[in-house]
């Protein structure tokens, strides 16, 4: 079995954490089918960039489970977070699909394009 980073381990507990702000943040429906089944949070610019970048201004190599840099961060980088303009609600497929089409972890470079691409797919089940 792989050997998960610290960065990895820490990344999975600021998740965890910020879970209520992200019920908080589920709209009632996909954004590009309109279903009320099977509903899933997808961050367009990836959780794991916007730390990542955090922790390189910062300079912090090896970040721990630590409940304050967890709330540093969120301070800082709340609207990248749990902004509207990044957290869209998908159901399970077409969230399923953008990480087939551009990876389970992408790069933030990506995040245009994909938005994009939802666009595009609301256009044509809209348009038929």
């Amino acid at each position: 079995m792989k050997k998960q980073s610290q960065e990895a381990i820490f990344i999975k507990f600021l998740r965890a954490s910020y879970k209520t702000y992200y019920h908080r943040s589920k709209k009632d429906a996909c954004f590009v089918c309109g279903s009320e089944e099977k509903l899933e949070l997808h961050h367009n610019k990836p959780l794991v960039s916007i730390v990542q970048a955090y922790l390189k201004r910062h300079n912090i190599k090896n970040p721990t489970n630590d409940s304050k840099l967890r709330e540093e961060i969120l301070e800082e980088c709340k609207e990248d977070i749990l902004g509207e303009q990044n957290l869209i609600t998908l159901c399970s497929v077409h969230h399923k699909n953008v990480h087939n089409i551009f990876g389970k972890k992408y790069n933030i470079k990506v995040a245009d394009k994909v938005q994009s691409y939802l666009l595009r797919q609301k256009d044509k089940l809209k348009n038929g």
